[in-house]
Order: C-alpha cells, then sequence, then structure tokens
C-alpha cells in the first residue's frame, strides 16, 4: 500500500510538474509575442524618424543652396554651382525648376550684375531715353543740340535729388534687398 500511495504520489507531483511547466512556457510565449510587437514597434519608430530625417537633410541641403544662389545673386560671382545642385532636385519640385530655368546660361557663367550696377545702368538708360524724348523728329545735328539743350535746362530746373518723375525712380523699379 506505501508503494501505491508513493506512486500516486508521484503521479500527482508529475501532474502538476507538467501543468506547471505548461503554464511557464505559455506565460514565456506570450511574454515573447509581446516583446516581439514591442520590437516591431519601435523599428517602425526608428523608419519613420529616418524618414523624417532624410527629408529634413533634403530641405537643409535645398536651403543651403538657397542661400548660396542668393549669396551669388549679390556678389555677382558665377552660379554654376549652385545651379547644377538645385537642378538635381529640379525634377521633383517645380518651383525649384522655375528659379533654374529663369536663371540665363549667361549668369551661370558670369553672375549677374550687383543692384548698385543696375540702378547705374537703369540711370544711364533713363537719362538716355529722356534726352531721346527731348529731341526733336527728324534727327540731326542741329535736333540733337536741341534734345541736349532741353535735357541741360531740366536737369537745372530740378536740382532736388528726388527729381525722377512719378514711377521713374530705380528704387521704385528695381526691388532691393
Amino acid at each position: 500500500q506505501d508503494a501505491l500511495e508513493s506512486e500516486r504520489i508521484l503521479e500527482k507531483e508529475k501532474d502538476e510538474l507538467v501543468t506547471f511547466f505548461e503554464n511557464a512556457t505559455t506565460e514565456r510565449v506570450e511574454s515573447i509575442k509581446t516583446l516581439d510587437s514591442k520590437v516591431q514597434g519601435f523599428n517602425a519608430l526608428v523608419e519613420q524618424d529616418a524618414e523624417r530625417i532624410k527629408s529634413f537633410a533634403v530641405l537643409q541641403s535645398l536651403n543651403l543652396a538657397a542661400l548660396s544662389l542668393l549669396s551669388g545673386l549679390e556678389s555677382r560671382k558665377p552660379l554654376r554651382d549652385e545651379l547644377s545642385y538645385l537642378s538635381r532636385w529640379a525634377k521633383d519640385d517645380a518651383l525649384i525648376e522655375a528659379v533654374v530655368q529663369s536663371i540665363p546660361k549667361e549668369a551661370a557663367k558670369d553672375g549677374i550684375p550687383s543692384m548698385r550696377e543696375l540702378v547705374q545702368r537703369y540711370n544711364t538708360a533713363s537719362f538716355e531715353a529722356k534726352r531721346r524724348l527731348l529731341v526733336p523728329e527728324g534727327g540731326g545735328m542741329f535736333e540733337e543740340m536741341v534734345g541736349w539743350m532741353r535735357m541741360r535746362g531740366m536737369l537745372l530746373l530740378s536740382r532736388d535729388e528726388n527729381s525722377y518723375p512719378d514711377g521713374d525712380s530705380p528704387e521704385e523699379n528695381i526691388p532691393t534687398p
């Protein structure tokens, strides 16, 4: 009878151990599944951060290229490097494409005149246009002299610095940064 009793106890302990290990295995499987889902969530966040960082890097590169282009426009330096960099992004962005296409090839090669040079050109062209308007029809040396005298007279009569007619000032026609 003792042998039967000890066999029952052993069988009971065996069943308890099997149940314990089954429960422990089930708990571990659940905890592994939970950890796996957390790892997948972290991986998704890392991928999102990587995409965001990549887009920030692109924006920063474009910003630097635009600032370099602006600096080049102000300093009359050639714009080849800036335009070639921006043209790589022009396929993806219509605004960048418009900017790149709006700058003539000569400007990319030689740069563009400074604001000071543009104002000086404007003043020279404006003066010459006004002088030509004051020349009587027919042309010739006498008419040119009359136009020159009229222009001189206009200049003497309007000595103040703001002697431009309305809308004719270079500051109004050429925006300054």
